[in-house]
């Protein structure tokens, strides 16, 4: 999984953006890391950051971008715009402590050749995330002890590889999201995955949680490995009292051909409960003059309606997306102070291209 940024938009609305990826890629440990203490921290704690595997007695900078996109120092107040310079031991190891203050949601440490430019294009040297705020994002590995076996779902923040997990195009790999949101209103998270990577097909949908993995401790194990604010009883109220909230169909290509079943769902849970039920919608990117999207007019700034994927392309792409990504949003409404909320879902690894079509056509599909 790839983490993105987490965005406050207003007074009681909350904007999460989680990049879902099943693609890893596995690093010698002689090759630089950067690691922190703890995966969440509270406002105000002190983050402690840790590097390994650079070049000895050199300065190296570390920016963290906090969820707004700002950066700032790691010494706390006054809390000066900018970046931390460290210097690594004969090792080629660091320690480098940030001040946290109440800025909530997802942040991202990188590390650079000093002098670094400044410019967040820039591949980093290493990089991690952690969180400050009660939330709590993880997916299902289902083969953690490497035997070849489909086990049940041990609940991680690690990435989907074949040292962890085994599932094949067409699976539905689960995801499990808690947070306690201390507001009672009006709520949406917006998620993002990916939808290709180098112009091959990563998630083209989201399903059922237990499209692949049966619902039970054999199988989804669905309050495995629980964050320190969720109790087991309460995950079991969240789990059982969920309601579902329908997911749309994807307007973007031949995405609908795809979607099966028809009729998928995320479970969406409150405690203490939420008032009415939740919806799930795709949100309008492709306008004209949205950001990513294609310069001038096109057919698709007017219809179809809510494509939200970016890039935008007009037309859409087709084998040729590139890196993009599609955002989905899930708005709930919550009735008490501390509710915590969680949502199961899976994402629908994509399938290869159907059979040889007939002579002329092209598949229908990926």
């Amino acid at each position: 999984m790839r983490a993105g940024t987490i965005r406050w938009a207003g007074i009681g609305i909350l904007a999460l953006t989680l990049l879902l990826g099943v693609i890893s890629i596995t690093r010698g440990q002689s090759l630089p890391s950067v690691t922190t203490d703890k995966p969440d921290y509270r406002p105000g704690e002190t983050v402690i950051v840790s590097g390994g595997g650079f070049s000895g007695n050199t300065n190296y900078d570390v920016p963290i971008i906090r969820p707004d996109g700002s950066i700032v120092k790691g010494g706390g107040a006054p809390f000066i715009p900018g970046w931390d310079t460290v210097l690594t031991d004969g090792s080629g190891d660091f320690t480098y402590p940030y001040k946290l203050n109440g800025v909530e949601g997802l942040y991202e440490v990188r590390v650079y050749a000093s002098p670094w430019s400044g410019n967040l294009t820039d591949i980093p040297l290493a990089s991690t995330t952690f969180t400050d705020a009660e939330i709590n994002f993880t997916q299902c590995l289902n083969d953690t002890d490497n035997n070849n076996l489909v086990d049940n779902c041990d609940w991680g923040t690690g990435a989907i590889n074949a040292s962890n997990s085994i599932y094949e195009e067409g699976n539905a790999v689960p995801q499990r999201l808690f947070h306690q949101i201390d507001i009672a209103t009006t709520h949406t998270i917006r998620l993002e995955y990916d939808f290709t990577k180098g112009s091959k097909y990563a998630y083209d949908f989201f399903t059922n949680v237990d499209g692949t993995m049966a619902i039970g401790p054999a199988g989804l194990n669905e309050c495995a490995n629980l964050p320190g604010f969720v109790s087991s009883a309460n995950c079991t109220s969240l789990f059982s009292g969920a309601v579902l909230a329908s997911i749309p169909s994807d307007p973007f290509d031949a995405v609908s051909d795809r979607e099966t079943p028809a009729s998928r769902s995320f479970r969406v849970g409150c405690v203490p409960a939420c008032t009415g039920t939740a919806t799930v919608t795709f949100p309008n990117l492709d306008g004209l003059g949205q950001p990513d999207d294609a310069p001038g007019a096109g057919t698709e700034d007017v219809t179809p309606p809510n494509e939200a994927h970016l890039p935008d392309t007009d037309p859409d792409c087709f084998k040729t997306c590139g890196d993009s990504s599609v955002h989905i949003d899930i708005t709930f409404t919550t009735n008490a102070a501390n509710t915590i909320v969680a949502l199961w879902f899976a994402g629908h690894l994509a399938q290869a291209a159907d059979p040889v079509p007939p002579e002329g056509t092209l598949p229908n599909g990926w």
